[in-house]
């Protein structure tokens, strides 16, 4: 599944390592402990800010994928 819109959208974004919020030491700490590295798919959901979502990206580069979406409830 191929969705263009959301790579533009990333490239536009600042990545992780220029957000200040996050401690440069503990990036590959985290990405070691959610066991994402190149090649990887990851199923982002509920993102916020999309600081995640950007982290992943990075960590997965271009031969993997990051999916992000928040679920809304279903009008019954």
């Amino acid at each position: 599944m191929h969705l263009p819109f959301i790579s533009r959208t990333l490239v536009e974004c600042p990545t992780v390592k220029e957000i200040s919020m996050y401690d440069q030491s503990k990036l590959s700490e985290l990405t070691r402990f959610a066991r994402v590295e190149a090649g990887s798919t990851v199923i982002d959901v509920y993102p916020g800010d999309g600081d995640w979502t950007r982290l992943f990206s990075d960590v997965v580069g271009p031969e993997g994928r990051v999916y992000s979406f928040a679920p809304t409830k279903s009008p019954l």
